[in-house]
This record gives C-alpha cells, sequence and structure tokens, in this order.
C-alpha cells in the first residue's frame, strides 16, 4: 500500500520532512485484513507524523513504515543495507515483549531508521474507545521519537553510522546502556502528550524490576560461587542492571514529556524508589539525562553519554560488580558474593557446583 502526502506537508520545515518513499506504508499481513481497517491505520499514522512535524520534530531520517502480522518475520527480513553483526530480534523480556522497533539502517550511505510495527500494537486505531485509541497514538509517537533523535545525533555528529565500531568490552556495554538510556527518555518525551495515562504502565515495569533486582542480582551471584565462570555472571548482571536503568529513562522522559511529578503520577514507583538502595542512582541519572538535554543537537562525539556511562558504571558497582578494562581491551569483573553466605555456604555451593559438573560429564 503506499500513497503520497506531500500536499499535506505545507509550512512544514523542508529540511525535517522525510523522503517521499518514507510515506509509503507497506503492509505485510498473513491473512485477509479489512481494507479499510488498514487504510484507517495508515492514515491515522501519517496523521501523528504529520503533527509532530509541524511541532517542530525532524522526520527526515524516516526510511520506511512497515506494518506486519508476523513481526519477529518482517523484522528478520528487513534489509538494512548493511550486513549487522547479530540477526535482528524483537524485544522478549519477563516485563513484555515489543511490538515496535525504529531499525537502523543504511540507505545511500545514509544512517536511517526503519520502523517496523507489529499490527496488533497499531490494530487499536480501528477501536471505538479513545482510550484504546491513544495506546496506538503513544507508539507511533514514541518510534517516531527515535527517528527524530536519529536526525538530532546526526546533526552534530553527521558521520554516525550503525556500523561504527566501539573500542574495547567495558566501554561497548557503557555505551550501549547509555544510548538505550538516552533513545528511551527522549522517545517518551516526544510521545508522553500523545497518552500521559502510559505512566502507568512505565511505571509497573520499573517498579516490578528494581523491587526484584537484588534478588536477581543474588541469585546470578550464587551461580557464579557455584561455577566460578564470570563469563556468565557478567553479562547476567549487565543485564539486570542495563534495564533497571533503561527502565528508569523510560519513566523519567515520559513524566518530563507528560509535565506529570513523580509522587503525584507515579506513586507506587516513588515509594519503592525512595529511600531505596536505587534511589541515589533514579537521581544521578535524572540529572544525567538533564545534561545531556543541555547540548542536544551540539554533540560532537560519544563523549557526550559520558553522564549516564558514569551513572550504569556506579550502579553495577553499587551491586558488588565491579568491571574494569585491560590493557588489551578485555574485561576484568570482580563479583561479590552475596553478603548474607557465610564460608561454610559459600564452601558447600562451590562442592554443589563442582558435583553438577561432574553429573553433566
Amino acid at each position: 500500500m503506499a500513497e503520497s502526502f506531500a500536499d499535506l506537508l505545507e509550512g512544514v520545515d523542508e529540511a525535517c520532512r522525510p523522503p517521499e518513499r518514507a510515506w509509503s506504508i507497506h503492509f505485510k499481513m498473513e491473512q485477509d485484513f479489512n481494507p479499510d481497517a488498514l487504510n484507517t491505520i495508515a492514515r491515522s499514522i501519517t496523521v501523528i507524523a504529520l503533527h509532530l512535524l509541524k511541532d517542530g520534530f525532524d522526520l527526515s531520517r524516516l526510511d520506511g513504515i512497515i506494518i506486519a502480522e508476523d513481526y519477529p518475520k518482517a523484522l528478520r527480513e528487513l534489509d538494512r543495507g548493511f550486513q549487522p553483526s547479530r540477526a535482528l530480534t524483537h524485544t522478549q523480556t519477563s516485563f513484555g515483549s515489543g511490538v515496535a522497533m525504529a531499525v537502523p539502517v543504511i540507505r545511500d550511505d545514509k544512517y536511517m531508521a526503519h520502523i517496523v510495527f507489529d499490527v496488533r500494537g497499531v490494530v487499536m486505531f480501528i477501536a471505538e474507545s479513545q482510550s484504546e485509541q491513544a495506546i496506538s497514538r503513544y507508539l507511533v509517537a514514541h518510534e517516531m521519537g527515535h527517528v527524530h533523535d536519529l536526525a538530532m545525533q546526526c546533526t552534530g555528529m553527521p558521520s554516525l553510522m550503525p556500523t561504527d565500531p566501539i573500542e574495547g568490552e567495558l566501554e561497548g556495554y557503557l555505551i550501549s546502556v547509555a544510548r538505550a538510556c538516552w533513545d528511551e527518555y527522549i522517545a517518551c518525551i516526544v510521545s508522553a502528550p500523545y497518552n500521559p495515562a502510559e505512566v502507568e504502565s512505565r511505571e509497573r515495569v520499573l517498579v516490578d524490576c528494581v523491587a526484584g533486582l537484588q534478588k536477581d542480582i543474588n541469585l546470578t551471584k550464587i551461580d557464579f560461587v557455584k561455577t566460578g565462570d564470570v563469563g556468565t555472571a557478567w553479562p547476567s548482571c549487565a543485564i539486570l542492571a542495563g534495564d533497571a536503568l533503561k527502565f528508569a529513562a523510560y519513566l523519567i522522559g515520559h513524566l518530563e514529556g507528560a509535565n506529570q511529578k513523580l509522587e503525584e503520577h507515579a506513586p507506587e514507583a516513588a515509594s519503592v524508589i525512595r529511600g531505596s538502595f536505587f534511589e541515589r542512582h533514579f537521581s544521578a541519572l535524572e540529572e544525567a539525562l538533564r545534561t545531556m538535554m543541555q547540548s542536544y543537537g551540539k554533540w560532537g562525539d560519544f563523549s557526550s553519554f559520558q553522564p549516564v556511562k558514569d551513572v550504569a558504571l556506579a550502579f553495577l558497582r553499587s551491586l558488588g560488580v565491579r568491571p574494569r578494562p585491560m590493557a588489551d581491551g578485555s574485561l576484568w569483573v570482580d563479583i561479590d558474593y552475596p553478603a548474607d553466605l557465610t564460608a561454610l555456604d559459600v564452601l558447600r555451593l562451590r562442592m554443589q557446583g563442582a558435583w553438577e559438573a561432574n553429573s553433566r560429564a
């Protein structure tokens, strides 16, 4: 399905407009779907994009839009214009599954983003309920927010490409966490006005994550005591810590974009954060993101992400995980045992680990 909407762009800054092909919304449906419904979905997405353009957001890096019934397949089959280091997969965690992604692509030597939607995420545009429609509006605005952010980053870093290497394992991890936090923070600022009630979802994910974080870290550490396998323990701890900060960035961005207050609009999150081990890291992340915002669009390189990188490293250390880079770029990681383990507990766990290893041999 393709349609030109150039005539609707009157008054929009030409530099912010996406290429003409970006307005071609392609549906990949495995089964028959009501054509009127598909047309409603396509026009609803277009209207949101036009509103964002007229509000001054930059969508010039939008390559196109796909709406798919088989979302994982659509991600796998997308031509990205380069050979990625790993296959593209949709987000699947204990906190939920992703239904949309602004995928990095290269077109004519230019860094672009191609948005892929699971049809389940946008089908609510055809619902009668305004509250249900708002869920889809928020999702679309959120992904468009990622496109705007890409344009802003490329303004300051015109040579930026998705294939740019990051030197060193620790640096790669810290940059990935910092970028994830920033990406979701800015996208939530853009999308929050389209459904302020989405704060409940952002709050719930963060509350669930923070409430179980120390338990999950300790379970990982116990496995580490048993096996001594830092190659398994480090990435597990790193993912858990990174997710907590990313979910915090979602909520911080949403509150800012909707002009809401933590205690008033996310009271459960406030009660979990205030006075807890996570409070100082939440506050530090909030400050770091706002520091980055002060020079937004003028970043010259990845050093602009340093404030959030510092938060990520401090957070890991507070959890008893202390990575440090080696001279050759590899990583050394010290992992503290859970504080409540006695020397006898450690001995028993090591014996259990040795027995389990021998049983598998």
